[in-house]
C-alpha cells in the first residue's frame, strides 16, 4: 500500500520511487514517499516514517527501500579538506529493503522484529559541522569530525535516556552496560573510551569486528522485545 525510498545518491523528479514502483509492478494507487539527502540517518528516518504509516493506516504494508551509489561522491582530493577522502574510503554501494506492517496476518505473514519506539533528536550546534549539498561536481559536503564527535559524545547519554525512560528501562535500576545497543561506527572509538563498551561486547584492547557489531544489534532488538513482552499491553498497534 505504501512505498518509501531513501537515498543520498541524488535528488530529482520524478524520483527513483516511481521507477521502483514500475519495476515491481505496484498499483498506481500506491502511496509513494521519497527521502533524499538524509545522510547517515536515512535508513532510520525511513523506518520511523514506515512505523507511523503502518500503525495509523489499518491494513497498510510499507515497503522500505534504501539504496546508495557512492560514485556521486567521487572526486579528486583537496589539500584544504583532506577529510573528504575519509567518506570516499569508508562508504561503498549498497541497498536493502524491508516490509513494515502492523497486525500481522497469520499464518501468511511471519514477523522478524518489532519496532517498539522510533524517535529523532537534533543535537544543538551541529548544523555547521556536518553539511551536504548537490553541486555540478556531484555530492559535496563537509564533516568536521574533530568538532562533531565531541558534540555527539556530550549529548548521547541524554538522548538514550529520553528514548528508554518512557518504557521504564532506566528507572528500574538498569545500567548502560546491562543493555546491548549499537551506535554509528564513526563514533565507536570515542563512545567506548568515554563510557565503556556494553558488557561482553569486546575484549580489552580489541575493537569488535563487523560480525560482533551485528550480533549486538540483533541482541538490542531481542532485549527490547523481551522487556516489552513483560509489560502490560497498552492497546496500541505496533509495527513489525
Amino acid at each position: 500500500t505504501h512505498l518509501i525510498v531513501s537515498t543520498n545518491s541524488g535528488a530529482h523528479a520524478l524520483g527513483v520511487d516511481l521507477r521502483l514502483a514500475s519495476l515491481l509492478g505496484l498499483r498506481a494507487s500506491v502511496c509513494r514517499t521519497m527521502l533524499n539527502l538524509n545522510d547517515c540517518s536515512t535508513g532510520a528516518a525511513s523506518l520511523r516514517l514506515a512505523k507511523d504509516l503502518a500503525e495509523n493506516n489499518r491494513g497498510a504494508r510499507v515497503l522500505v527501500a534504501c539504496v546508495e551509489l557512492t560514485v556521486i561522491n567521487f572526486r579528486g582530493p583537496e589539500e584544504a579538506y583532506p577529510h573528504k577522502l575519509i567518506s570516499q574510503a569508508a562508504f561503498g554501494d549498497g541497498a536493502g529493503a524491508v516490509i513494515v506492517g502492523a497486525d500481522a496476518v497469520h499464518p501468511v505473514e511471519h514477523t522478524r522484529f518489532e519496532m517498539v519506539s522510533a524517535s529523532q533528536t537534533t543535537i544543538p550546534a551541529t548544523d555547521g559541522v556536518l553539511n551536504m549539498q548537490l553541486t555540478e561536481a556531484g555530492l559535496d559536503g563537509h564533516i568536521f569530525t574533530r568538532e562533531l564527535i565531541p558534540l555527539a559524545a556530550r549529548h548521547i547519554e541524554q538522548c538514550l535516556m529520553d528514548a528508554f525512560q518512557p518504557f521504564g528501562i532506566m528507572s528500574d535500576g538498569t545500567k548502560w552496560n546491562d543493555m546491548f545497543f549499537v551506535v554509528h561506527p564513526g563514533v565507536w572509538n570515542n563512545r567506548s573510551h568515554r563510557r565503556g563498551s556494553p558488557a561482553g561486547s569486546r575484549e580489552a584492547g580489541r575493537e569488535p569486528d563487523c560480525a560482533e557489531r551485528l550480533r549486538e544489534h540483533a541482541w538490542c532488538h531481542v532485549d527490547l522485545r523481551a522487556r516489552r513482552a513483560t509489560d502490560a499491553d497498552g492497546g496500541g498497534r505496533r509495527a513489525r
